[in-house]
């Protein structure tokens, strides 16, 4: 039933949509749940990209995405890919912070 709900979306919604991205980053976090690590690295990264491109580091969307991403690094101990998306979050955490 979701195979057919999500084969219904894709034809309205181009791949790209900021919707995959949310959408991408909430089955990474349970395919984390389920130590599927590479599901949920193959999910996360889809999802950062697209919602880096639509909406920038510093959209809570994506916050929520680069912090699955380090908590995923850090548990398959790819401290180099941890170490890179903790400076993504530092640096947007800056940008949101930063008075206009």
């Amino acid at each position: 039933q979701s195979k057919k709900a999500e084969q219904l979306l894709a034809a309205s919604i181009p791949p790209d949509h900021e919707y995959w991205g949310v959408l991408y980053s909430r089955q990474a976090t349970s395919y984390l749940k389920l130590n599927k690590f590479a599901k949920a690295e193959e999910l996360g990264l889809k999802s950062y990209k697209i919602l880096h491109q639509h909406l920038g580091d510093e959209h809570y969307n994506t916050q929520h995405t680069i912090k699955l991403l380090i908590q995923l690094f850090e548990l398959i101990g790819d401290y180099q890919q941890q170490a890179t998306y903790q400076e993504k979050l530092e640096l947007s955490e800056g940008i949101k912070q930063s008075p206009k």
